[in-house]
């Protein structure tokens, strides 16, 4: 008796689809298989991008044509990529204008932490790294990211 009432109901389901226009469940064609679809989003780009555009032409010229000193000043941001690409891609853009007023020869790393949970990490234009840059970049990413500086006295 249950048998046939899940029949019955599976037949007026089927029925109900055919009348609105609707596509029977076999019609539809087979999704991207879940090991594929995990594949493709290891292997996809993380939405908040620094463009070489930026991170090289920042400041002019080559960033990694100078030396740096043992121990000097080094400057390491990491920013925390969310769900709200236009805010993140607006921090990221926020940061790296604060550089253009702190020209030097100092290194500088600025750490992508995307939702994933992977770090990618990119060469930013040497900088004048000072305790003053590296509140300037905090006050900018407030919880979106840290700022770390290292090899001050």
């Amino acid at each position: 008796q249950a048998i046939t009432a899940h029949r019955d109901v599976g037949e007026e389901v089927r029925e109900a689809i055919r009348r609105i226009g609707g596509v029977l469940p076999e019609a539809i064609p087979a999704d991207e298989h879940i090991k594929q679809v995990k594949e493709r989003v290891r292997q996809a780009v993380p939405v908040l991008r620094l463009a070489s555009r930026d991170a090289g032409g920042l400041l002019g010229g080559d960033p990694s044509a100078l030396p740096v000193a043992a121990g000097s000043p080094r400057l390491i941001i990491t920013i925390y990529e969310t769900e709200d690409e236009v805010g993140d891609q607006a921090a990221l853009k926020s940061v790296l204008g604060v550089f253009h007023e702190h020209v030097g020869a100092h290194e500088v790393r600025l750490v992508v932490h995307d939702v994933e949970g992977n770090d990618t990490e990119f060469e930013l234009p040497r900088a004048e790294v000072t305790e003053d840059l590296a509140q300037s970049v905090r006050s900018i990413l407030h919880n979106r990211g840290q700022v770390r500086l290292t090899g001050t006295n």
